[in-house]
């Protein structure tokens, strides 16, 4: 059965379709981003961190060829290795921190760990090849191809353009201040050419962001069968039960303390009634609950001083038969009246 045409995927993803898809390694990726991100940190703590580095270098070489007739070539391997090594620490360190970034805002969070491998046993569909010979991202990929070229020189030139004295060598300047000079010209190259090719590397991230929400768009029947999947998915069911039961104790929570009366079963069944004879009508099941729940409403009933009554048909029937903020049904107003008239009467002595 062949795959369906997009234009036929027009329902947004399900959470559930979305977390498959990430399980799978198939999440909104972009190499420009990783790559521009990784470089341009690199280059600006560099810049930034490693002047005190490359000076050290600077001064090792000065030092190395002002004394050759007193220096062994042999003695200057270790400490030139170690000039070098320190010098390249910043750099490398700032391309961790924004590969490591870049990475983790790619994946989101949880991160999706699992990634595409090579399975010999699944069969081989033109799936894969899409957005190798689809003509919107061949023209995608022409298209920053020209347009890094393009702010790279454009980077370039604007900074020969604003920094142009820079790069003019003072004949008589001594080495130091020569090398000043040219960091001082190459860091702005590197700001303007990084910072464009920064603005294209987010642009391709966006749209691969934009390809995927295409890509895991869903046709009515993969919806209908997600949603069939999940209703009898055991994990989806305990988390919807743990909700329903998180729903409750937040509603009893407020419900039960200022109810009239609580009537249990007295271990298994509890419901709490409210009546209120300014707005007329008859009473209402505020709360109710069994076992657990029951003992949390019987607990809360106590702690509020809300009259707990035993009555274990009618505590049944009233579960049973009465949805949470509804009337009861006229079949038991004689039943509640009895136990309203009771409460009032226990009230009535303590008062």
């Amino acid at each position: 059965m062949s795959a369906p045409d997009q234009d036929q995927r027009t329902i947004d993803p399900t959470p559930h379709r979305i977390q498959e898809f990430r399980k799978r390694g198939e999440i909104a990726r972009s190499k420009e981003l990783t790559g521009t991100a990784t470089m341009f940190a690199g280059g600006l703590f560099l810049a930034g961190f490693g002047t005190s580095s490359l000076e050290a270098i600077r001064t090792l070489f000065v030092g190395a060829f002002s004394h050759l007739d007193r220096v062994e070539p042999a003695g200057l391997t270790l400490p030139a290795a170690t000039a070098f090594a320190l010098a390249c620490v910043p750099a490398i360190g700032g391309g961790l921190a924004a590969l490591a970034l870049t990475t983790a805002i790619q994946l989101g969070a949880p991160p999706a760990l699992n990634t595409p491998s090579f399975d010999l046993s699944k069969p081989f569909t033109l799936g894969g090849l899409s957005d190798l010979v689809s003509p919107k991202a061949a023209g995608w990929r022409a298209l920053k191809s020209v347009l890094k070229v393009l702010f790279v020189g454009l980077a370039g030139w604007f900074a020969v353009l604003i920094e142009g004295d820079r790069f003019l060598v003072d004949p008589v300047a001594l080495p130091g201040a020569v090398l000043a000079r040219g960091q001082q010209a190459s860091l702005r190259v590197l700001v303007y050419a990084g910072g464009a090719l920064m603005v294209l590397a987010v642009a391709d991230y966006i749209v691969a962001r934009r390809r995927m929400a295409e890509k895991m768009k869903m046709t009515p029947e993969e919806f209908k069968r997600d949603m069939k999947q999940q209703e009898g998915d055991p994990e989806v069911k305990k988390a919807r039960r743990r909700r329903m039961q998180e729903l409750a104790r937040r509603r009893i929570a407020v419900e039960v303390p200022n109810s009239d009366v609580v009537i249990v079963n007295p271990t298994h069944f509890a419901v709490a009634l409210r009546y209120d004879a300014k707005k007329g009508g008859a009473p209402r099941v505020v709360a109710k609950g069994t076992d657990a729940l029951a003992a949390r409403i019987r607990e809360l009933a106590r702690k509020s001083g809300v009259p707990i009554v035993a009555r274990p048909p009618l505590a049944r029937l009233l579960y049973k038969s009465v949805k949470e903020g509804k009337q009861i049904p006229v079949e038991l107003f004689e039943a509640v009246a009895e136990v309203l008239r009771y409460v009032y009467r226990l009230k009535g002595r303590a008062a």
